[in-house]
Parts: structure tokens; sequence; C-alpha cells
């Protein structure tokens, strides 16, 4: 029916080939119940108790930590190898704008002048994408308005 071996956790006791009643594409096993083996062992594993957060919150990161995230992932999906992994964050402004919108400046330093020419790209083309992409996915991480200015900077 299928290899107990392959499953890559421990089945519960007394639990095995007649709670796994099919093998489900991807690689997944589906129980008798319609879940997934590694869904039905994380429900087992499930301890009863209050919750940490209100039902509303979406997640426990500050808005400063969403915004480094999102322009990280525009690094990382922009720039080649190592270079997203060297860039340095800093926050240079944040605060609401005259007309309610996000008003954002982040420093992007790095180590190399190799790295500063890649980030800027040819005539300010790459940092710009970069700059607008990111904003776009903070106006609807917020829900508001976002003016985002992305500075390179050489560390001394």
């Amino acid at each position: 029916m299928y290899d107990r071996s392959a499953v890559p956790f421990p089945l519960p006791p007394g639990q095995g080939e007649s709670w796994v009643s099919r093998p489900f594409s991807g690689g997944c096993l589906l129980t008798q119940f319609g879940f997934s083996v590694p869904q039905s062992y994380l429900l087992m594993q499930a301890k009863p108790g209050p919750w940490k957060f209100h039902s509303e919150v979406l997640t426990s990161q500050s808005p400063q930590e969403i915004c480094d995230n999102i322009i990280r992932e525009k690094l990382l999906e922009y720039l080649p190898e190592e270079v997203p992994y060297r860039v340095d964050q800093q926050m240079e402004m944040w605060e609401e704008g005259p007309s309610g919108e996000l008003v954002i400046m982040q420093n992007l330093v790095v180590q190399k002048e190799t790295h500063v020419k890649m980030l800027i790209g040819p005539r300010g083309q790459l940092i710009s994408t970069i700059a607008h992409e990111a904003g776009r996915d903070l106006m609807n991480a917020f829900l508001c308005d976002v003016h985002l200015k992305l500075n390179v900077k050489l560390k001394k």
C-alpha cells in the first residue's frame, strides 16, 4: 500500500496501513479522513490553550519589519548571488504625510563599489524598479498610499 519508511516523521502508535488509504499527488499521503499525513500529524500534536494573539491580528511583525522584508524580497529577486545578503537596510525616515500617505526613506548600505553599481543598475533603472515594486507591495500591505525612496550608500 505505502512505504512506512518514506514518511518523514513517526506515525502515531497503532496507526498504519488502515489509517492511510491512498497516495496523494506531490508525495503526500491522504488518510481515510481526507487529511494529508503531515496535516494529521500536526493536528495530533496541537495542544489546547489560549491564543497568543487576537483573532484580528494578522502578524506579530512591526510595520517597519514588514517594510524591511518587502524591500529585502525585491533585493533577493533582482540582485545576483550574494549581493542581496550583503545589503544592510537602515530606516532613515518613517512618517505619515499630510494626506495620510506613508513616507518611507531607507538607506541600502553596501561594502563594495561594485555592489553599489549593481544595485543602482544602468541609469538608475534597477533601484527605481525595486523601489516601485516594493512601494506597490507596501501599499497593498498597509492599504494606503506609500512614497518609498531608496538610497544606495557605500559603507565607509
